[in-house]
């Protein structure tokens, strides 16, 4: 008997079946598969629906998956006979005139783990876990981790990124194929298989669209399909004549490096954000707003000279005097300003300044 909380224990083997019954409820019947069980049933609302001359389905359920959350877009089929039914937003499935031989009931879903147990009555609460693949994204060219990297099931939306390690996990079923990509490295296919973690190698695409950004004419008109600008060494020669913390030697930067910069910078101004206040209001969603980066090395360490600002001061209006500041445009914007130089051989920061 279930107590005041509805809570039960009883002695069974895996193989058995628990039978659930109340008079105010339909009756339940669910596998037992050793962990603790959330068994939901049917409110006396929908059996009076039926008592008042709605025919009760033959197979009939729940599909939640290993949290409880339903299952929607869950595919149920009776065996042999095949007859099928995808269940619901919330999760529920029917399926009538089920043959006589159908003995057994399958249920798939393309995030879970399949399931297939024997025919016990007709109403059912089915439980899939989430198939979880795991693993990890590098490149190919020095075998560091990508971060940013896409990884998306083929045809679908259900898609994730690699961390700051380059790892990534994503629910689909074994055997489906997921699409990894990076800006800047080829695409690559990968079949899923969650025996183990797996190791996705990038390699550089020599024929990808050129990242950088280099006119100022470009920067002003540019309707920010990309909001990271990746400068070259003309621009980085016309900074280091105004800003004196920039010595050293021009450094192309690789996406790989791009992505830790911008890891490395947003998990700072995350820290400090709470702090900042732009004209009585909290810190901006940063997801509005255009960096500039700059590559250059100094006694032997490569670093990155980050410019962050709102994007809506891109415009065509700027005065004379920053025409040919091409990197230092955004100086002066009245909205939050981030400006620093990271060291990506020690992940510090050499310099940091917010202004709002």
């Amino acid at each position: 008997m279930t107590d005041a909380d509805g809570r039960f224990s009883i002695c069974a083997k895996q193989s058995d079946s628990l039978v659930v019954t109340d008079r105010h409820y339909e009756k339940a019947v669910v596998a037992v598969d050793g962990q603790p069980m959330q068994i939901s049933l049917l409110p006396p609302s929908i059996l009076c629906g039926w008592a008042c001359g709605y025919n009760v389905p033959d197979a009939f359920g729940n599909v939640n998956d290993d949290k409880g959350k339903p299952l929607s877009g869950a595919i149920v089929t009776v065996l042999p006979s095949g007859k099928t039914d995808i269940t619901n937003s919330i999760g529920c499935f029917t399926i009538n005139q089920i043959e006589e031989n159908d003995h057994s009931l399958r249920v798939e879903h393309p995030a879970c783990k399949s399931v297939q147990g024997q025919i016990e009555g007709n109403y059912f609460i089915v439980r899939l876990d989430r198939n979880v693949i795991t693993g990890q994204v590098l490149s190919a060219e020095d075998g560091e981790p990508v971060i940013g990297a896409h990884i998306c099931a083929k045809g679908t939306k259900n898609g994730t990124a690699s961390d700051f390690d380059g790892k990534f996990s994503i629910s689909v079923t074994d055997g489906t194929v997921l699409t990894v990509s990076c800006p800047g490295l080829k695409p690559q296919d990968i079949v899923a298989d969650s025996r183990q973690p797996m190791k996705v190698v990038l390699e550089t695409d020599e024929n990808a669209p050129d990242y950088l950004t280099s006119s100022f004419n470009v920067i002003g008109i540019i309707r920010m399909d990309s909001l990271d600008f990746v400068l070259p060494e003309s621009e980085f020669l016309i900074a280091q004549q105004h800003i004196d913390i920039l010595k050293g030697d021009y450094y192309k930067l690789k996406n790989i490096e791009i992505c830790r910069a911008k890891y490395l910078l947003n998990r700072e101004i995350d820290k400090r954000k709470n702090n900042v206040s732009i004209y009585g209001n909290p810190a901006l969603d940063l997801s509005s707003y255009a960096r500039q980066y700059l590559g250059f090395k100094h006694n032997g360490h490569r670093l990155v000279f980050i410019n962050l600002t709102e994007k809506n001061i891109w415009s065509d209006g700027f005065d004379d005097f920053d025409k040919h500041l091409k990197t230092l445009i955004i100086r002066d914007a009245p909205q939050l300003n981030v400006r620093a130089i990271i060291d990506l051989d020690t992940e510090g920061f050499v310099f940091f300044s917010l202004r709002y």
